[in-house]
């Protein structure tokens, strides 16, 4: 059965493919701590089981390939400009960029001014919240992740669910994995570590267990093989980050970070967190340890930064953006005036210094009327987005099937030479009305790509003809100049080809010569003839061998010097007193006793 036959189940079957996904999920212990709903004085509310729709979401491998090639582009951008926020600020001095969208953002940290970069790419891990507006066929950015992006392990656990709820399904689609991304990124903390170390430690940094995804950063620490700590396990002290381990201190070289950035260390930033290892900030920037993301990358979470995202790439990377944002508009220019003054109803107003949102469809006429006094009066720190219904998928809801707004998160891991991103994603099942719009979700979604035709197929191995095994090369070689006849022609047609004996090259029939102990020898071109002929006289004693070979004058064993690429593997001969062989002539020589 296909996803599209499961969309078709009677109501008995939609229950029983509920129950079964219910029960893994609890197997599983996946849940999720929703913080939001708690009051702040209350005690932090038990983990519920997470919440996932049984039914994937198929993407068609064109489509996927294409919105890949624009999440990796968009990366791309936002590394350069957290480049250049933290470095010459050239997008601020020459006016690309309002110098308080930098600035006045909460996310700018001051004190990460000169930290080295960690690895080829500022900005390691990127999360960016992606939908299809409704009545459109193109993808768009409605938010970016990159202060500690969340959701990689719940979308590894969701494959892993999905995968044994559905194994009918899953073979016949053949999603690609999501294993090859978390290999990826295990390799890629392992070369961010300090220059010099060899087999560097790292960890997964927590905010602990009543985080609201302590079990995403519990789950993608045991896919990646790193050790989850907390503030109150590591330390900092001799000049280095050191984690208690078994009664012992074990020296720290890259760091994970899922703390924000100001809660990172209280005694450079927040002095009120609990969360931050002390001194941490000091050892970033002695390139004592590595941190990912790097401190004061959740600038690039401002909103306002949408509305300049075109001209930055074209400045940047001298390329169109292939992503387009949702509609955004900074208060501060003429085009954030002119829709300030207009209706209200359809926007969303944000602003980006205080962390304060306002849905313009809920204020009154006076409400509306003050709200615009307060932006006139300070449009630099305000921008204005129009957030649009995003486009519907089948999904589960009280034991049918009906259409839900549907929402992607994409991930993207940077690399040497760009970036990679993961093959899917976690999908979310939208509210309905407004609520979706701000991407509040009901439950998540397993997202499937497709693996192409051609990768699926099985491959086709075309197979030689039987070599004898005296004479069987190691792998095809193309025929040398010096395995030619002595007319400097490769051979005529009718004369055998084979493979010589010695060297493994290419010869004919013709150049073979000498006999091993009254059996013909191997096929030898003709460099091999020629040495070939210094060990006519055969050798009864190892020991002997290597004394004869020992001048080259001798006239037992190599008339070459025993330690020249010319001499023969006293291991692979049993015929001539040859010297012991370098490892390059050991390996050219075949594995045929009696000859070499």
């Amino acid at each position: 059965m296909t996803i599209d036959g499961l969309r078709g189940l009677d109501p008995a079957g939609l229950r029983r493919l509920s129950a079964r996904v219910r029960g893994l999920i609890d197997d599983e212990g996946i849940t999720y701590n929703a913080l939001d709903a708690v009051p702040a004085a209350a005690e932090p509310v038990e983990p519920v089981p997470w919440r996932l729709d049984p039914l994937p979401v198929l993407l068609g491998a064109d489509e996927w390939d294409l919105l890949a090639r624009g999440v990796a582009q968009r990366s791309l951008l936002l590394d350069a400009v957290l480049s250049d926020f933290y470095g010459e600020q050239r997008t601020v001095r020459t006016g690309l960029v309002p110098p308080e969208v930098l600035f006045a953002h909460p996310g700018y940290i001051r004190r990460a001014v000169g930290v080295p970069s960690p690895g080829p790419r500022s900005l390691f891990l990127h999360g960016v919240d992606l939908g299809v507006p409704d009545g459109t066929d193109d993808w768009a950015a409605v938010a970016d992740r990159t202060q500690a992006p969340s959701g990689v392990g719940y979308a590894l656990a969701d494959r892993r669910v999905t995968s044994r709820a559905l194994p009918r399904e899953f073979r016949a689609e053949t999603p690609r994995p999501l294993s090859s991304f978390a290999t990826a990124m295990r390799v890629q903390l392992l070369d961010v570590a300090p220059p010099g170390v060899d087999d560097p430690t790292v960890v997964v940094l927590s905010p602990g267990a009543f985080s609201e995804t302590a079990f995403d950063q519990a789950y993608l620490a045991s896919a990646l093989g790193f050790p989850l700590v907390e503030a109150a396990d590591l330390t900092v002290r001799d000049g280095g980050v050191f984690m208690r381990a078994l009664g012992r201190m074990k020296r720290v070289d890259v760091i994970l970070r899922r703390v924000d950035s100001e809660f990172s260390d209280p005694l450079d930033l927040r002095t009120d967190s609990q969360l931050g290892v002390v001194g941490l900030v000091e050892m970033m920037t002695r390139g004592a340890v590595t941190v990912v993301n790097t401190l004061g990358s959740g600038v690039l979470e401002n909103p306002a930064l949408h509305a300049y995202l075109p001209q930055l790439c074209r400045a940047l990377l001298d390329e169109d953006l292939l992503l387009a944002s949702t509609p955004t508009l900074h208060a501060a220019t003429p085009a954030g005036r002119a829709a300030l003054d207009g209706p209200l109803d359809e926007l969303l107003l944000i602003d980006f210094a205080a962390g304060e949102r306002i849905v313009g469809a809920t204020l009154t006429a006076d409400d509306a009327a003050g709200l615009r006094s307060r932006v006139a009066a300070d449009p630099a720190v305000w921008c204005l987005k129009t957030p649009t219904p995003l486009a519907t998928r089948p999904a589960l809801d009280r034991g049918s099937v009906v259409d839900k707004g549907f929402a992607l998160r994409a991930f993207s891991l940077g690399q040497e030479s760009g970036y990679t991103v993961l093959p899917g994603g976690l999908g979310q099942v939208l509210l309905d009305g407004a609520a979706g719009a701000l991407l509040d979700a009901s439950a998540a979604r397993d997202v499937w790509v497709p693996t192409p035709e051609d990768v699926r197929a099985s491959a086709r191995v075309s197979t030689a003809p039987r070599v004898p095994r005296s004479v069987r090369p190691s792998a095809p070689i193309a025929t040398p100049a010096s395995c030619r006849t002595s007319s400097g022609s490769a051979g005529t047609p009718s004369a055998p080809r084979r493979w010589c004996g010695c060297c493994r090259r290419r010869t004919t029939a013709a150049a073979s010569s000498g006999t091993a102990r009254g059996r013909p020898a191997p096929p030898r071109c003709s460099p091999c003839s020629t040495r070939w002929s210094r060990c006519r006289s055969p050798s009864t004693s190892g020991g002997s061998s290597r004394r004869a070979a020992s001048s080259p004058t001798s006239s037992r064993g190599c008339g070459a010097s025993p330690w020249t690429p010319n001499c023969l593997a006293p291991s692979r001969i049993r015929a001539c007193g040859c010297a012991p062989a370098c490892g390059r002539c050991a390996t050219r020589c075949p594995p045929t006793p009696g000859w070499c």
